[in-house]
């Protein structure tokens, strides 16, 4: 009798769940610490939360309005 016969049957399948359930821990985790720090973040400095969200938008709007702004160009001059 073997001991781990059905681990050597799946072999590299078993492997490739095992990391995939790994990578997916991971990333979780990463959301929650993400998560901790906005929190924390809000708590004990919201004012300055408040401020990089809003210089945050506005450079996200900015470099919108310029990716569109070079689209129309391009495709004005095709």
């Amino acid at each position: 009798m073997v001991p781990n016969c059905g681990l050597a049957v799946l072999g590299p399948a078993m492997t490739s769940m095992r990391d995939g359930v790994d990578r997916m821990d991971a990333k979780k985790l990463i959301g929650v610490v993400v998560v901790v720090f906005l929190g924390f973040w809000m708590f004990t400095d919201p004012n300055g939360l408040a401020e990089s969200a809003k210089s945050a938008g506005s450079g996200a709007w900015a470099l919108t309005t310029q990716l569109f702004s070079g689209v129309i160009d391009f495709l004005g001059e095709m």
